[in-house]
């Protein structure tokens, strides 16, 4: 169920949460976007429910990231990967790989991701996972310097779990741009950035929109059109 206690292809549940309070306040969206951001994201995995309206639900959320993404390819065919579990959750252990990529700075720059990805042996033409069993580390600095930071994790967000499912990992780490953000410096902020995450806000609001009327509708129990 990709409904609220599901996965939007986003990554709000991953090491890339700290910078959004700054990037909100960076387009006025303000403290408000974040908080229902955090709590959303901290909500436990449901079962699975095929009902008609956990459907349109699902529909809806697909169809806000596709629009939020601008046409990036979405985690919307894979879902209920298992979270990672540690013993200890200050210290994160992986067996040795037969195989390790790195990939370097992306600052918002989605042609760059494709073309390093590509030159890995990561993905396809259609930007999916071809990597199998390989490790592959992106080293922070996807913010910044670049317009299309929000495809871009939506694009990294994927990859990660159809690497998981492939027995691959693809790890995504913060780096500094991350860590200036969530600091509140966004002196290399980029203005189509910007914008970018205010489109995607909005898409949001759209969906959250749809998704309560889909609510109110379901529990009414009558004929009404659907309005928004």
């Amino acid at each position: 169920d990709l409904c609220r206690g599901g996965a939007r292809p986003l990554a709000l549940d991953r090491p890339n949460m700290g910078w959004l309070s700054s990037v909100t306040e960076r387009i006025g969206l303000g403290g408000a976007a974040t908080a229902q951001a955090a709590k959303d994201a901290q909500r436990p995995e449901r079962a699975r429910d095929d009902s008609p309206q956990a459907l349109f639900k699902a529909f809806i959320i697909n169809l806000v990231d596709g629009g939020a993404s601008r046409g990036a390819p979405t985690a919307d065919s894979v879902r209920g990967c298992p979270a990672e579990t540690q013993r200890d959750p200050r210290v994160v252990q992986y067996p040795a790989a037969k195989r390790v990529v790195a990939i370097g700075d992306l600052h918002g720059d989605m042609e760059k991701a494709r073309r390093a990805f590509r030159l890995g042996g990561l993905i396809d033409a259609g930007d999916r996972w071809v990597g199998g069993e390989t490790v592959a580390v992106q080293v922070g600095d996807q913010l910044d310097r670049g317009p299309d930071e929000v495809p871009l994790l939506y694009f990294l967000e994927r990859l990660q779990r159809e690497a998981q499912q492939a027995g691959g990992r693809l790890h995504v780490l913060n780096g500094n741009h991350e860590t200036m953000n969530a600091a509140g410096d966004t002196r290399y902020a980029h203005r189509g950035a910007s914008v970018d995450f205010a489109h995607w806000h909005e898409w949001m609001r759209l969906g959250d929109r749809l998704i309560a009327r889909c609510e109110a509708y379901a529990g009414a129990g009558r004929g009404e059109p659907l309005s928004v």
